[in-house]
Parts: C-alpha cells; structure tokens; sequence
C-alpha cells in the first residue's frame, strides 16, 4: 500500500472493512472522488479534518437496482476494463478452493472468479 500513498483519483469502496476505510485518507490524492457502495454493519470512523484539507468528493451508493444496466453497458462497450483488477480466476469445479481462499483475505486479493461456462 506504500506505493498507492496519495496517487489515486478515484476510489471505490465496496467491503465495508474499516481497514478499507482508512485507506481512503491515505491512498487518496487532493480531490479524488470517493464512491462508498453498499452499507456498513458497524459505524466507521472518518477522519475529517483530512476528508476537508484533501477536499475529497465523496458520493453514496446504497440501491444497486439503477446501476446494474448503466454498469453492464459501460463493460461491453469496452469504456472500462476491469480484468486488471481480477487477482485468480477458478473454474466452477475449484468453487470450493476459490472460497476457501477468499476467507483469507490476502492482502494482495481484489477479485477472484468463478468461471461457471467456459464457452461464454
């Protein structure tokens, strides 16, 4: 995460992990924007005497129902690629493994995948 010190301009938050959270103070160039997706179980501490000096944007996203289309959309058109952000893709017959090894929580995860029809 030494790397990632103050260079980000975007950063999508989607865990719900406090750890995640204090992330964002770090990681988070002047200005970058901030989407917090979904909700969290317990109350997270903010910073925000850093949140106004950095003068971060920061935008909630609590309902996935209008951003799954406007989501798809932007995938097939090819406007975003997320395959950097997929750590290990599993076949559907390692499901099991591919659970097992998201329970640990490596920290250098993001995303793992179950491929369920190789065809497609």
């Amino acid at each position: 995460m030494k790397q990632m010190v103050g260079v980000l301009t975007a950063f999508f938050e989607c865990s719900g992990a406090v750890k995640a959270y204090e992330a964002i103070f770090s990681c988070c160039a002047p200005g970058a924007h901030v989407v917090l997706i979904g909700n969290n179980a317990e109350p997270v501490p903010m910073n925000w005497a850093i949140l106004f000096s950095k003068g971060l944007e920061y935008q909630t996203v609590h309902r996935y129902s209008h951003q799954y289309e406007p989501s798809l959309r932007l995938l097939e058109s090819g406007k975003i690629d997320v395959k950097p952000m997929i750590t290990h893709t599993f076949k559907f017959e390692e499901s099991v493994e591919a659970f097992e090894r998201a329970a640990e929580h490596r920290p250098t995860d993001v995303k793992l995948q179950i491929i369920i029809d190789e065809d497609k």
